[in-house]
């Protein structure tokens, strides 16, 4: 990105925003470099996993969404996550700790 510019989120497209452009509807992803006035994750220090979320207590919309493409974190590299209202696959943990990840299944 650009001088003054965050690379943020939006709907599997990473794309150059001002800083201050929608901090709140657009997760940013950590520039190399850091922009004064902002902090990525919230001022350093790791991510960390936001509490997972069960297959079994989402709707029906959000399983049955065109944009949903896995239904467990073993369609996924990685973690298939919550992104608002639909299910997708975070192959590089863009979105650790901006998105729920889904739990993993309960065996017995």
């Amino acid at each position: 990105c650009g001088e003054g510019e965050l690379c943020r989120s939006f709907n599997y497209a990473l794309m150059c925003y001002a800083a201050d452009y929608q901090p709140w509807i657009l997760p940013q992803i950590c520039n190399d470099e850091l922009i004064p006035g902002h902090s990525c994750n919230g001022g350093g220090g790791p991510k960390r996993e936001l509490t997972c979320q069960q297959l079994t207590e989402l709707s029906l919309e959000i399983i049955d969404d065109s944009q949903t493409e896995c239904l467990s974190n073993a369609d996924c590299m990685l973690k298939c996550r919550l992104f608002r209202d639909f299910l997708a696959c975070d192959e590089y943990n863009h979105f650790i700790g901006e998105f729920s990840a889904l739990c993993p299944p309960i065996n017995g």
